[in-house]
């Protein structure tokens, strides 16, 4: 697994689902995490991150951004999503949540998918538990509320039942998931997503994630050694972004905040 030989997508396909089929024990949990594991050591391809994506999703609905429910806004506006792959190098708060939630009672409508903590000190869904919201509202009541409030949560242990009783609490660094699980894993459609990922390659990232239908998308890491990457845009070391607009790339972006102008 570990050569540069392409792997039959039918086959890995198949393999995924079989994984997730066999009853749980340990033996499943080190088959999984050798898979995933295998397949980061030789670089994953952009098909073979889609095909395994797709296969996690089987019994979970579609992870396609076109087919998910669509929140119908006021003056049609559009509905953003900020959400981090998690499994971060460099452990900090949340800042998804928070960043979100100040977008929104600046007029922006946000829809924020949330899960627990894995990696980081406080998971977006600790943060909002901890303070007394309630996430587990059924989908249509979260959507009043995001009508209402600008802002709406979408646990996505809630959502990702199947998936995400087989997944959770297993992986603590990136794997060929993390290049887009997090954000496929919303119940809603989205006009623009900024997707945070733990990893050097968030051009593979955009790529993963054009091929679930996003249109208008940003993704961002930052690191400060080469080795730690955190999923969000940070204040210290490097920064790579790379984006697309209505479904064209652009140019992967780097810089260091420090070398930025103050704007005046």
């Amino acid at each position: 697994m570990c050569g540069r030989k392409e792997l039959s997508l039918d086959i890995l396909h198949e393999a995924m689902i079989k994984l997730l089929e066999m009853e749980e024990s340990q033996v499943k949990n080190v088959q999984l995490g050798s898979l995933f594991t295998g397949i980061m050591a030789r670089d994953p391809s952009v098909e073979e991150i889609t095909t395994l994506l797709r296969a996690a999703f089987y019994k979970d609905g579609s992870p396609n951004n076109e087919e998910k429910h669509r929140i119908e806004l006021p003056n049609n506006a559009k509905l953003i999503s900020s959400v981090g792959s998690g499994k971060k190098g460099i452990k900090t708060i949340n800042i998804s949540t928070t960043s979100s939630i100040i977008a929104s009672s600046l007029g922006s409508y946000v829809a924020k998918p949330g899960s627990s903590s894995v990696s980081s000190l406080t998971g977006s869904s600790d943060l909002l538990e901890e303070t007394g919201v309630n996430i587990n509202l059924p989908l249509e009541e979260m959507v009043q509320v995001l009508k209402i409030t600008h802002f709406g949560i979408f646990k996505i242990e809630n959502y990702l039942k199947h998936f995400g009783n087989l997944y959770n609490n297993k992986f603590f660094t990136p794997h060929v998931l993390s290049y887009g699980l997090a954000a496929l894993a919303s119940p809603v459609k989205v006009d623009k997503l900024l997707y945070g990922f733990a990893h050097y390659d968030v051009e593979k990232s955009l790529d993963v994630l054009l091929n679930f239908g996003f249109k208008d998308l940003l993704i961002c890491s930052c690191t400060s050694d080469g080795i730690h990457y955190i999923d969000e845009i940070g204040v210290y070391g490097e920064n790579r972004i790379i984006g697309a607009r209505n479904g064209l790339k652009g140019r992967l972006k780097t810089f260091q905040p420090t070398s930025l102008s103050p704007v005046h």
